[in-house]
């Protein structure tokens, strides 16, 4: 999913990595916004936003992909 990520350019993107534990404590100090963007069903998930709203959580790599060239 980085790699899916890391592959377009998009120039104004943020990528947060939200882990368990204190490192996703602190992140969620500096940006609230991610307090309950969980894994779905343990698995890795992407959460996709844009002016200020969130799109589903999606867990399949060429589902991201398809997200993120409609912003190229």
């Amino acid at each position: 999913m980085i790699r899916a990520v890391q592959e377009k350019f998009l120039p104004n993107k943020v990528v947060l990595l939200h882990h368990d534990g204190p490192d996703g404590k602190r992140l969620e100090a500096l940006s609230s916004f991610v307090q309950g963007m969980e894994p779905v069903n343990q698995e890795p998930t992407a959460y996709v936003c844009e002016q200020y709203t969130s799109q589903f959580p999606v867990k399949e790599v060429d589902k991201l992909d398809s997200l993120l060239k409609v912003k190229e």
